[in-house]
């Protein structure tokens, strides 16, 4: 038997790189959105501009629209814009009090909380039927421990009080009589009332907290560009909220400046015919009872009444 030698043949196949159809976008802003419940109230008013995945390990959701998105502890949200790795944040005004953080620009409040279109107030609290405790100092629970310092001094409060460091149930802590007193922040009230507790008086509205975009000063153009792109965004959403269009066609001889009727600057009108024209408002959502009637009583025919998808007064 005749051994032929082993022959490796190799072939050179040709392997072609393709660019990715999808674009690569630049990031230009780092910015960092808050967890909790302001988290996803944020998210939703900025889509569907912004549709922002949900962070990774790191914090990090990705880049949307040249914006570099994290999720981080809203607390600390003001001290990561200290450093040199983020751009911009959003975070409540008691929390920016709290950190102590200076030196930083507020691009836009914007009047919003978890479950409505409204700020949240801080107010303090107690039993219904408190009795101050002698000589001892009242002790007031607190999250927020500086803040809670800064606020309760200046309400020059007639009484010796110690502020307490709490992290949860705060109005129970105060109903089974762990505190005296709590200073705490709520939106409508019910869960001071539903743990039989009275907010003081003159301590209804201590301090409003509002969220707000945040930034450091020495960003480039190019990031803060895009950082009124979105504030314009979030700003335009949330006043839609409480906003509608009424259009109807009103007669001619109809004089508008005599009815009232709430407008930004004046409505928006349209001559159809020598007897009629088209009328077209924007009006906050309160008014839309009030105007209607207004209307009607007034002539106008085939009032209809559409939602706003974005308002900026």
């Amino acid at each position: 038997m005749v051994r032929l030698p082993l022959l490796v043949s190799v072939c050179s196949i040709p392997i072609r790189f393709t660019r990715s159809k999808e674009p690569i976008m630049k990031s230009f802003l780092k910015f960092i959105l808050p967890n909790g419940s302001l988290g996803p109230a944020f998210r939703k008013y900025l889509e569907p501009e912004y549709v922002i995945p949900q962070p990774d390990r790191t914090g990090f959701c990705g880049t949307v629209n040249g914006i570099d998105f994290y999720q981080l502890d809203r607390r600390t949200i003001p001290r990561f814009l200290e450093t040199e790795y983020f751009d911009a944040g959003i975070t409540g005004s008691d929390l920016l009090l709290e950190s102590g953080v200076e030196c930083m620009d507020v691009i836009c409040e914007v009047p919003f909380s978890r479950a409505s279109e409204r700020p949240t107030r801080w107010v303090l609290a107690k039993l219904k039927d408190f009795v101050r405790p002698g000589p001892r100092q009242v002790r007031i629970g607190c999250e927020l421990l500086r803040f809670a310092a800064i606020i309760l001094e200046r309400a020059n409060l007639d009484f010796a009080y110690d502020i307490v460091p709490i992290s949860g149930s705060e109005e129970q802590q105060v109903k089974f009589h762990v505190l005296d007193m709590v200073f705490v922040v709520t939106e409508s009230g019910s869960s001071i009332d539903a743990n039989l507790l009275d907010i003081i008086p003159g301590c209804e509205e201590m301090f409003v907290s509002v969220p707000m975009i945040i930034a450091r000063r020495d960003i480039s153009d190019e990031a803060r560009e895009k950082l009124y792109e979105l504030s314009a965004t979030l700003r335009s959403s949330v006043g839609a909220r409480s906003r509608i269009m009424v259009l109807c066609d009103l007669p001619s001889q109809i004089n508008l400046e005599e009815l009232h009727l709430p407008s930004s600057v004046t409505p928006t009108i349209v001559e159809i015919t020598k007897e009629w024209k088209s009328f077209v408002i924007c009006i906050p959502l309160t008014d839309q009872g009030r105007v209607l009637v207004l209307l009607e009583r007034n002539g106008a025919k085939g009032i209809v009444v559409q939602s706003v998808q974005g308002y900026l007064p």
